[in-house]
């Protein structure tokens, strides 16, 4: 609990509050999207953003992207914890396979 708020004990860790966070900002970002407002606009083609209802959602989707961006490479740190424990177990294990082809 935090200030007499229960909180959901997956949260606790980092990695699942910027996973949920990223969740948020992509419901944001599917909410702002550009080429849906302009989907039935008159005079303008099909999958367009250049629309005036999509021109002025464009900011709020761009900036939600950036943050998305971020988050999504904060998620990313893990894997290049993973790449070097991977390259100091292989290291480790050709080591032990020279030693053992010496015997």
């Amino acid at each position: 609990q935090i200030c007499l708020i229960p909180w959901p004990q997956f949260l606790t860790d980092w990695k699942e509050r910027v996973a949920l966070a990223l969740v948020l900002v992509l419901i944001v970002m599917a909410a702002q999207e550009p080429i849906l407002y302009c989907l039935g606009a008159e005079g303008y083609g099909q999958f367009t953003q250049s629309c005036p209802a999509g021109l002025a959602r464009k900011d709020g989707y761009s900036t939600a992207s950036a943050i998305a961006l971020m988050l999504f490479f904060a998620r990313i740190t893990d894997l290049s914890i993973l790449s070097t424990w991977a390259s100091a177990f292989l290291l480790v294990c050709g080591r032990m396979l020279r030693e053992l082809l010496l015997f």
